[in-house]
Parts: structure tokens; C-alpha cells; sequence
């Protein structure tokens, strides 16, 4: 649905810093300076505490796949960036003035509530993969017929693909606007299906974007969210009525076919 046009309207406060300290990390990691992450780790968690969990979720790879610890800097002094962030954030936590905030904001009780939400619920599940779906449209496709060894092969393509789950894990968990938050997950997701899909050849990019249009809606006005609410959630799938729904998935199933069809085909036979 257009990466830049849905989230013009969105909070400067949260998604322009994800966004900032996504490319940051980004640089981090593909060039390895980890020394930088010892400053960009804490100031990313000071900025939005979704950083802590990436941070979290990165060491669970570690404790999980061995082989990805060669791509990443040493196993000790990741531990103490991570305890560093965390006093840095129980100290600014503590400095702060008592705000009286609601126990709804606090984003431990956020996961928790929706989690729940969804097992009762269990068309939230459908409605977070469907915006899956549509989000990254056609291109999602693309992934599919890259070569697995690729995929997931230890390194960059590794850690894209691992922090690309972690938005997705918290797009299903963390909020009503699922859609939102995938884009959130756009620079290491772009990266990754940069880097697995180099070897894919240009003619399907070029198709998978062609079918991709739809989404973009560039004939539509972006209704201003703060006053048009309703309006506002037409632009998410998963406020969507159920028959434009299941429109939209077919419509993504088709490109599914279409560009298998193209792949299969055409380009083998007659490959750039």
C-alpha cells in the first residue's frame, strides 16, 4: 500500500525514529563496526523500546544457532550492550517524572493483552497475515523462488531475515494497526530480499512490482487519520470488510500464480 503514503500521517515520534535507528543498525551490521553498537543500542532504546525486544530476539539466535555467532560480535560483549541498555532505561525510567500513565501502556501488558486478544480471536490471525500479504504485495513473491541455500544462508541474509520475523511477530502482537508495524520492519526487509533475490532475474522484479501497483493506490487520498478515523482504516486490510478481504488475498494469490507462471515458463527457458 506505498511505504511513504501510508505512513505520511503517521506519528514523527515513533516511526521516523524506528525507521532512523533501523538504517542505523543496518549500517552497524553490514559493516560490522560493533563497536557503534555500544552508543546506537541504548539511544534506539531510549527512542522506542522495541529495540530491547530486537536486542532480546537477537540473543535468542545466538543461544539457538551457533553457526550465526561468526557473524555477529562476541558473545560476552553483546551480553553487556544488552545490560547496558537495560540500566540505561531503569535509570531514565526511575529520573522521570511519575506520569500516571495507564497499565495499557505499559508494552509488556500490551503483548500480553493481545496475545490473548488473538487466541480468543482467532481471526486476528488471519488478518495479520493477510496484511502480511498485501503490505509487501507481489514482492513477497519473490522470496519464494529465491534459492533457499540463499535465503537463509549464515551472515547478512541471516540476521535480515531474523529481525524481519521479529516485526512480524510484534506486528501480530503489539497492536491493532498490523499493517503499520510490518512497514516498520521495511529497511532490513528490503535488504534481505535485496540481498537473497540479487541472483533472481531482473524481469521478475520487474513483473512483481507491475503487479504490486494495486497496492499502491495512487489515485487515492489518504484520509487525515486524526479526524477521519473510519475513513482513515480503509486503508488497512485489516479493517477491511471481509469480502474486500478475501479480495485482496485473491488478488495476491494471483500474482502468486502469475509470477510462478512467468518463472517457470519463461525465464528459465530463456534466462538474463
Amino acid at each position: 500500500m506505498g511505504i511513504v503514503r501510508l505512513n505520511a500521517l503517521d506519528y514523527l515520534t515513533v516511526d521516523v525514529a524506528v525507521y532512523f535507528w533501523a538504517v542505523v543498525w543496518l549500517w552497524i551490521i553490514h559493516l560490522k563496526k560493533w563497536h557503534w553498537l555500544w552508543v546506537a543500542a541504548p539511544l534506539a532504546c531510549l527512542h522506542k523500546e522495541v529495540f530491547l525486544a530486537l536486542m532480546i530476539w537477537v540473543a535468542l539466535a545466538l543461544l539457538i544457532f551457533p553457526p550465526c555467532r561468526a557473524h555477529w560480535m562476541p558473545w560476552r560483549e553483546y551480553w553487556g550492550v544488552v545490560l547496558v541498555c537495560v540500566l540505561v532505561l531503569g535509570w531514565v525510567s526511575h529520573q522521570l517524572p511519575a506520569t500516571g500513565a495507564p497499565l495499557h501502556s505499559n508494552p509488556v501488558f500490551t503483548l500480553l493483552f493481545y496475545t490473548k486478544k488473538m487466541l480468543l480471536h482467532p481471526t486476528r490471525l488471519w488478518n495479520g497475515l493477510l496484511a502480511l500479504a498485501t503490505t509487501f504485495g507481489a514482492l513477497s513473491w519473490v522470496l519464494v523462488f529465491a534459492k533457499r541455500t540463499t535465503l537463509w544462508q549464515w551472515g547478512l541474509p541471516f540476521w535480515m531475515g531474523w529481525l524481519v520475523i521479529a516485526h512480524w511477530l510484534l506486528a501480530l502482537l503489539a497492536g491493532d494497526e498490523t499493517t503499520r508495524i510490518y512497514f516498520l520492519s521495511f529497511p532490513f526487509a528490503a535488504t534481505w530480499a535485496a540481498v537473497v533475490g540479487k541472483k533472481t532475474p531482473w524481469r521478475l522484479w520487474v513483473a512483481a512490482w507491475l503487479l504490486s501497483l494495486p497496492w499502491l493506490r495512487v489515485l487515492g487520498t489518504i484520509p487525515e487519520r486524526a479526524i477521519f478515523w473510519e475513513a482513515a482504516h480503509t486503508w488497512y486490510v485489516e479493517f477491511m470488510p471481509w469480502g474486500t478481504q478475501m479480495g485482496w488475498a485473491a488478488y495476491w494469490l494471483f500474482c502468486g500464480g502469475a509470477l510462478w507462471w512467468f518463472f517457470e515458463a519463461k525465464l528459465r527457458k530463456t534466462p538474463l
